[in-house]
């Protein structure tokens, strides 16, 4: 019987995997504006946790894509595999067939959170006929065009009713762990949420716009002492550098319909006018009332009518949604040479048109929106105040993002529903918007950021 030879080789050597490395940072921060919004519940604040470490992974996530999502040469499931890997997944295979990432590896925990207070910034009286009236509080520090949605609809409107609420005076502390092989996509991410995101909802208005405190930063490695930066505000100057610096590493192609950042994209910083609203001694408060009240001139832009700005509007939709009807009173005769166009869509979807006359002959109410299941788009537009060293600036900047949901626009509630365009050409309908041929530009947001000087 044979035998099986002993031999004296070594055993197969065993490859140890590399340890990953984990890096903390404890990040401080402040809402400079109101928290509107930002719990589970619609437009309203968490009662028990007013910023929610789920909320801040979800902007994280996003504003990766934004800055990081061009390295995949527009290839969706290649972006959202990196994706995944850093931020997370859930159990189950990809359309491709392949295991998920699974959980992970960012840890995101909120501490050291101050709830701050709650106000409301509108409430309604009395007009001086007696009837309900929503008007702007003593005191208040939104602006109103950009918190229409606090306001109660007409048909709800009680005299001394409880309106929405926004909070003031909020601040935490993110601590984020990570492994260090992925730094430079955490940092990329929160410095783009920390420039152009916020808190909560409406942030592209404004609102939850954050400042930076202080980091606390800690490695894993034996010996590691944490290392601790208060972060100095800077000049004007040298933000507007830091903002042109930063965007410029932002190359790449993105997946179709990705809203990103680039070097491309169009922005802007701005300090209001010396006398402009001089009383208000809350220059971050200023700044972002500066940007509001801008775009509210520049988007209701109307005629002047016995000396005062009430007249017809100088923008195409109205006129467009009367020849589309059918519907319009004696005295709003057509208006020659109008475009049938509706480039204030590009501002944000769904808008409603309600004229003040429709029970005398005007249009009733239409929605401008998109087709089908796109009934929405957010805004492109991002307005919010950057506090810098003794003042604070305002930051206008044009997502790169589809202007117009697939499928195009429709106008809901107009006879068919039919289908309308938001595009303006710059030869024949140019001239005869006055909004826009002011600066010379047909492009509707880009015409805005030169009417914001």
């Amino acid at each position: 019987m044979s035998r099986k030879l002993i031999t004296n080789d070594p055993p197969p050597s065993v490859e140890q995997k590399e340890q990953k490395k984990f890096i903390s940072e404890k990040r401080s921060y402040k809402l400079i504006t109101p928290l509107y919004g930002g719990g589970v519940e619609p437009n309203k604040a968490d009662p028990i946790t007013v910023v929610r470490a789920t909320e801040i992974r979800g902007h994280l996530r996003f504003w990766w894509r934004a800055t990081r999502g061009g390295a995949f040469d527009g290839d969706l499931d290649k972006m959202r595999r990196h994706e995944e890997e850093i931020w997370g997944s859930a159990a189950g295979k990809d359309r491709n067939g392949n295991e998920k990432p699974g959980p992970s590896k960012v840890t995101v925990v909120v501490k050291n959170s101050k709830s701050g207070k709650k106000y409301s910034p509108f409430e309604v009286v009395p007009n001086r006929h007696g009837k309900p009236q929503v008007k702007a509080r003593q005191g208040n520090k939104v602006p109103p065009y950009a918190a229409f949605p606090l306001q109660p609809e007409q048909k709800e409107q009680r005299i001394g009713m409880q309106t929405d609420s926004v909070t003031d005076g909020v601040s935490f502390s993110l601590e984020i762990t990570y492994n260090s092989d992925d730094t430079s996509d955490i940092h990329a991410a929160l410095w783009a949420w920390e420039t152009f995101g916020g808190i909560g909802a409406r942030t592209r208005r404004g609102f939850g716009a954050l400042q930076l405190l202080t980091i606390e930063k800690k490695s894993d490695e034996p010996g590691s002492d944490p290392r601790k930066e208060v972060i100095n505000s800077i000049s004007a100057r040298d933000l507007k550098t830091e903002v042109k610096d930063r965007l410029e590493t932002i190359t790449g192609t993105w997946p179709p319909g990705t809203p990103h950042l680039s070097n491309a994209m169009l922005w802007k910083i701005v300090v209001p006018p010396k006398n402009y609203r001089k009383n208000n001694k809350d220059d971050v408060n200023r700044a972002w009332q500066y940007l509001v009240d801008t775009l509210k001139s520049f988007r209701q832009n109307r005629r002047i009518k016995n000396g005062k700005p009430f007249g017809r509007s100088y923008w195409p939709e109205p006129e467009a949604i009367r020849k589309i009807t059918g519907d319009r009173l004696p005295k709003h005769a057509a208006l020659p040479n109008q475009a049938d166009k509706f480039p204030r869509g590009q501002f944000g979807l769904p808008i409603i048109f309600k004229f003040k006359d429709d029970d005398k002959g005007e249009p009733t109410q239409t929605t401008l929106q998109g087709q089908d299941d796109y009934d929405r788009l957010a805004s492109p537009l991002i307005l919010r105040p950057l506090a810098c060293e003794g003042e604070a600036v305002g930051l206008a900047a044009i997502l790169e993002t589809p202007r117009v949901p697939p499928g195009g626009l429709m106008l809901k509630g107009a006879p068919g529903n039919p289908s309308v365009d938001s595009s303006i050409d710059p030869n024949t309908e140019l001239p005869n918007i006055p909004p826009l041929k002011n600066v010379n530009e047909a492009d509707v947001l880009k015409a805005f950021l030169k009417f914001l000087e």
